[in-house]
């Protein structure tokens, strides 16, 4: 069930979800080296990660997204900001996702991932929220 929750997530299913939490799914479940807020995250699924959050879904928990050598020890803002899942991003900064937690891989805050990957648009919402380089 874990599994089909990561694949609705990332499909911005919610009916799907509520149905799977409701038979056991778990909400910070790491079936995919990644939660089923992360997959959302990473389609920039706004209603599906809305969702994740309200049935208390952690955004600061770290993670290995993508495998070893690339997600270790990342949270969902550093996806968000990789990605440019800014709608994700927002919500995760409206909710109180921590803007300045590093990864557990390069010591980097979820503003040094947007800077990497060249994202102005991450980096333009991180700064709209008032966000500093560390």
């Amino acid at each position: 069930m874990d599994e089909a929750l990561s694949w609705s997530a990332r499909n911005n299913q919610v009916k799907a979800m509520s149905q799977l939490v409701n038979f056991g799914a778990n909400v910070n479940s790491n079936p995919y080296c990644g939660t089923p807020l992360l997959w959302a995250i990473y389609s920039d699924s706004i209603s599906a990660a809305r969702w994740l959050l309200d049935h208390r879904a952690d955004p600061d928990l770290k993670h290995d997204f993508g495998g070893s050598g690339h997600g270790g020890g990342a949270v969902a803002m550093h996806l968000a900001a990789q990605y440019r899942a800014i709608n994700c991003l927002r919500l995760l900064l409206a909710r109180g996702a921590d803007p300045q937690v590093t990864d557990d891989l390069h010591n980097s805050t979820p503003m040094g991932w947007a800077r990497f990957g060249e994202n102005q648009d991450s980096i333009n919402v991180l700064q709209e929220f008032g966000v500093k380089e560390m």
